[in-house]
């Protein structure tokens, strides 16, 4: 389920920590404005101890426990390479 973590009203450390304990969790896909090692170090042990799945990327099978893609576009409804 999607979540917007703006550390205001939903805070980053609790919310994601509270998603990805839940049972049945298998990986988790970030999307990120912008990205701070500081807060990847409040979740990256939950992270590594999700035990991931398969996914396709392209023609490939592959497995993963996580995947990030950071990054701002210039305008609202433009999209960002």
């Amino acid at each position: 389920m999607s979540r917007i973590y703006d550390n205001i009203e939903l805070k980053f450390e609790s919310g994601l920590q509270g998603i990805l304990s839940n049972a049945g969790v298998k990986r988790a896909d970030f999307c990120v404005g912008y990205f701070n090692l500081r807060g990847w170090r409040m979740i990256c042990e939950t992270v590594d101890m999700l035990p991931g799945d398969y996914l396709f990327e392209g023609d490939a099978r592959i497995f993963r426990t996580s995947r990030l893609m950071s990054g701002m576009s210039g305008e609202l409804g433009e999209v960002g390479v």
